[in-house]
């Protein structure tokens, strides 16, 4: 055999071969046989080295994909949004067993949102950063997500607020008067240095003509103070006034066994002291009742009350209202002309610790009037009180002298309170 020529057609390989001289040529039928053999072997050997198998058609005109799945070019693909993950289409956004990625599987009470298992919060609570939280009381997440309280105030129905009566702070845990405080003097932390003391918010040497007395370091009036009423660290009961020394109910109260209640609406003092309501009665403007006689009032342990405008139980029973707040269409807002600072109602154009506005402290003994910082009075406010300029003819917190607070719903008219 000294050569071979081989070519592939849709026929069986044509071979050709030329024995060498004087040898016999073989039969029709044997090169016949042997050519196949060798186009056979040929054909597998090609298939073996890499001939394509034949692709398998998953859809086509006829043969639909499942759903959720698209046909492209004859394979299922899963539509846009969605991922394959064991040979099935799923959101990685949403699903609880592929959360993020094939496989992330989420824990018990948890859900799938955005790729993240995040708790599944029941309301009123809502998820804050992968915790539930109800953003009502929370004083990290107060109103909304992040939204952190001031360490000086609480969270309260959504809002940031002080727990203490009005002008005071909360500071390290307790309700101070920053306007008098040594050791908080005109803010949380603020030490006044030995031989000053703090006066209006501001450390001084010499205490003002508004608060001459000296307490612990501070420059109060012991005539209305209500933290030293009367007398250095004599304060008063929750609720009560200082009034000329002596601890006393606001004008709208009456003080029963020491203390301030509602006659209007107390079950316990109905219209007067010790004038308890029947059992299964409830007491409306001072009068035992069987219930409440209108629809916008509410029976609020005893007593009926207007949640759209009670101070103590605004918008719902128990909700009251602090830090100078009161309470209007059911809830707690600073009053007109006012505004909240640092969890405080105050007034930007006569606060000497919020002037023109919040935190806005003037120092060096300057007073606040009409929203500035100023070294004295002027003549439309001549008289400073607690740091801040007065009318006292017309002024029903400061009415004639400084701190003489005229009767909820009285006017001050040149100098003294008169009833409506």
């Amino acid at each position: 055999m000294d050569r071979f020529v081989f070519s592939m057609n849709s026929e069986p390989p044509n071979l050709s071969f030329h024995p060498p001289q004087g040898s016999k040529r073989p039969t029709q039928q044997g090169w016949f046989g042997f050519r196949m053999v060798l186009w056979l072997g040929c054909f597998g050997w090609l298939n073996i080295m890499g001939c394509p198998p034949t692709p398998t058609v998953e859809c086509d005109a006829k043969t639909a994909c499942p759903q959720g799945k698209r046909c492209v070019e004859g394979a299922c693909l899963c539509v846009a949004g969605y991922t394959d993950c064991n040979k099935s289409c799923v959101d990685l956004q949403t699903d609880t067993a592929h959360c993020g990625a094939c496989g992330g599987v989420c824990k018990t009470g948890e859900a799938c949102r955005q790729g993240v298992c995040v708790p599944i919060c029941i309301p009123p609570q809502d998820d804050c950063g992968g915790r539930c939280v109800d953003r009502s009381n929370d004083a990290a997440h107060c109103g909304s997500c992040n939204n952190a309280c001031a360490p000086t105030t609480r969270c309260q129905r959504s809002l940031c607020v002080s727990p203490c009566p009005a002008e005071q702070l909360f500071c390290g845990g307790l309700c101070i008067d920053p306007k008098s405080r040594r050791t908080h003097c005109g803010t949380c932390g603020n030490t006044c240095e030995i031989g000053k003391s703090c006066a209006n918010g501001d450390c001084v040497a010499a205490c003002p003509p508004d608060a001459t007395d000296l307490c612990e370091g501070g420059c109060v009036d012991l005539q209305s103070n209500p933290l030293h009423c009367g007398g250095c660290n004599k304060a008063c009961p929750s609720g009560l006034l200082c009034n000329k020394g002596r601890c006393a109910c606001p004008s709208d109260r009456l003080e029963c066994g020491g203390n301030c209640i509602d006659p209007q609406a107390d079950a316990q003092h109905c219209g007067k002291c010790n004038s308890a309501c029947p059992s299964g009665q409830v007491c409306a403007v001072g009068v035992c009742v069987a219930s409440c006689p209108s629809a916008s009032s509410t029976n609020c342990s005893g007593g009926c009350f207007d949640l759209q405008s009670a101070n103590a139980h605004c918008g719902i029973c128990g909700n009251t209202c602090t830090a100078g707040q009161v309470c209007v269409a059911g809830r707690c807002s600073c009053p007109p002309q006012t505004t909240l600072c640092n969890g405080l109602c105050v007034d930007l154009q006569r606060d000497v610790l919020h002037c023109g506005l919040c935190q806005n402290r003037c120092a060096g003994g300057n007073v606040c009037a009409a929203g500035r910082c100023v070294a004295t009075c002027p003549q439309d406010t001549p008289s400073a009180c607690l740091g801040g300029c007065f009318d006292l003819l017309q002024t029903a917190r400061h009415c004639g002298i400084c701190n003489n607070a005229c009767p909820r719903g009285a006017t001050c008219q040149n100098g003294r309170c008169v009833a409506p």
